[in-house]
């Protein structure tokens, strides 16, 4: 899994995602910035009102961003176990 940057877009790695069936995630804040950018911004308060506003009426940008923070120790023990593995195998 990835999170969309355009690094990770590259032929070779779409490539080796596709070939490996590694899962491409739709990030939360994707959804934030799809919706931050039907606003106009014009300083850093109107900025930060914005976002809270967005955040605040959107419950599936709220959610997924809760779901995806709580995912997180999870996510560090399975890569940490697997780097482990390799590190011992190899």
């Amino acid at each position: 899994m990835h999170d969309g940057a355009p690094c990770h877009k590259g032929r070779s790695v779409t490539q080796f995602l596709a070939v490996h069936e590694i899962e491409i995630l739709l990030w939360p804040w994707g959804m934030l910035e799809s919706e931050m950018k039907k606003k106009t911004i014009t300083n850093k308060q109107n900025l930060i009102d914005e976002l809270i506003s967005v955040w605040a009426r959107n419950d599936k940008i709220r959610n997924d961003c809760m779901e995806l923070v709580h995912s997180m120790p999870a996510l560090l023990w399975h890569l940490t176990k697997s780097r482990l593995i390799y590190q011992i195998q190899h």
